[in-house]
C-alpha cells in the first residue's frame, strides 16, 4: 500500500517536470527570487500581476514559509525547473503518507479512496505545482493523521506534533 500510495503520488508532479512554470507558480517564484536578493525585505519589490506592476507588499496575500521552501529548491537547483520541482516531492509523499495513515485508522481497505484522492482532479491540478497547497498539504495531512494518533492512542507526542505541522501548513 505504501509503495503505491508513493508511486501515485509521484505520478501528477512527473507529469509537470517537462511543463514550464504555469498558473500562479511565476508569483511565487518571484518572491523566493527576492527572498534570495534580498532576504531581509522579502517583499520590497514590484510585480505585475494583475495588469500592472505594483508593490508585492500590496499583493500579497499569502503565508511566508511556502516562499522561503522554495527559495531554498531554487538555491539547491541553481533555478532549475526540473530539479526544484523535484526537491518540493517530499511534501507530496508526505501528504500521501497522511493520507494513507489516516484512511487506515478509519477504512478496512484504505488503499483505493487513497488512490481516488490522489489521483483526482484536485491533487493533478493543483498539488503538485510548486504553489503554498502542496506544502501545506504535506503538513496538514500529517498532522490530521497525528492528531488522530495522539487522541485515540492517547500519545501526547503524536497530539502536540501534530499542532506543530498544523501550525506549520498554516504558514
Amino acid at each position: 500500500e505504501l509503495l503505491l500510495t508513493a508511486a501515485a503520488a509521484l505520478l501528477p508532479a512527473a507529469v509537470l517536470w517537462a511543463k514550464a512554470w504555469q498558473i500562479d507558480e511565476p508569483f511565487f517564484l518571484a518572491l523566493a527570487r527576492q527572498l534570495l536578493r534580498d532576504p531581509f525585505h522579502p517583499l520590497d519589490f514590484a510585480f505585475n500581476w494583475y495588469g500592472r506592476a505594483q508593490p508585492m507588499a500590496v499583493i500579497n496575500n499569502t503565508p511566508p514559509l511556502f516562499p522561503l521552501a522554495l527559495a531554498f529548491a531554487l538555491k539547491l537547483s541553481g533555478g532549475g525547473e526540473w530539479l526544484t520541482r523535484a526537491l518540493l516531492l517530499p511534501f507530496d509523499l508526505a501528504a500521501a503518507w497522511g493520507l494513507l495513515v489516516l484512511a487506515r485508522r478509519f477504512l478496512e481497505r484504505p488503499l483505493w479512496p487513497v488512490l481516488a484522492v490522489i489521483l483526482g482532479p484536485a491533487w493533478l491540478i493543483n498539488l503538485s505545482h510548486a504553489m503554498p497547497e502542496r506544502a501545506m498539504a504535506g503538513l496538514a495531512f500529517p498532522a490530521l493523521a497525528l492528531l488522530a494518533a495522539g487522541v485515540e492512542e492517547r500519545r501526547p507526542a503524536a497530539y502536540w506534533g501534530s499542532a506543530l505541522m498544523a501550525a506549520l501548513a498554516l504558514l
